[in-house]
């Protein structure tokens, strides 16, 4: 078998396989199964399913920032979530030293980190930002860059049982709570709601909006 790829499962427990081969006394080759073939591991399966419950708002920023790229107005990119082995069938995720979007505006070269949360709420808790996340984005704010958080409510209407049309913030860092939450009158006051073009969320107008709104 091409090394690192086989894992052998054995009748009781499991443990990896590097660079085995098959003449290997006691090794059945009935057990060896391609991880290729195999089912992402539990812990990560869970992640990507609580993960993609905020995926269309990703996709409609990622889209805003192709519109941005497009008019030369801002550079920036969704960070790829990066995943590290943590013993023989454990995995988490690395910590990084960017926002959820990282990137740049022409002018300056000024740098940009945000978060993107989603809540099927009627509030934005600040607890969905971890330590990690704020100290990134204070950082970048005490730079001068430019740091928020794009908040997405998703509120249910009274007696109703789904979830209504999805409602998102560009909220300045300098405006985001270090505890409790947020409610939408909260919101549409710290904030600036975005837009939409087409699929696209204009974060980058939200933003330069708040700024000027808090200028004043």
């Amino acid at each position: 078998p091409t090394p690192g790829v086989w894992r052998l499962f054995p009748k009781h427990g499991a443990r990896y396989c590097q660079n085995q081969s098959p003449r290997i006394p006691g090794l059945c080759l009935a057990n060896l199964v391609d991880l290729r073939l195999m089912e992402a591991p539990p812990k990560i399966k869970q992640a990507r399913k609580k993960k993609n419950t905020g995926k269309p708002l990703e996709n409609a920023l990622k889209a805003g920032c192709r519109v941005y790229a497009a008019q030369n107005r801002a550079f920036v990119e969704k960070v790829p979530t990066l995943w590290a082995r943590r013993g023989a069938d454990n995995f988490g995720r690395m910590k990084t030293k960017r926002g959820d979007f990282h990137g740049a505006l022409p002018d300056g070269g000024r740098t940009v980190d945000f978060e993107a949360k989603s809540t099927t709420g009627d509030r934005w808790p600040a607890s969905m930002l971890t330590e990690g996340q704020r100290e990134v984005l204070e950082r970048c704010h005490a730079l001068g860059g430019l740091a928020g958080v794009v908040v997405q409510v998703r509120a249910r209407a009274e007696g109703e049982p789904s979830v209504g049309e999805p409602i998102e913030w560009w909220v300045p860092w300098a405006n985001v709570i270090s505890r409790g939450s947020l409610t939408i009158a909260d919101l549409d006051r710290k904030g600036m709601r975005l837009r939409r073009k087409a699929t696209a969320l204009l974060w980058l107008d939200a933003a330069e909006e708040a700024e000027k709104r808090r200028a004043a």
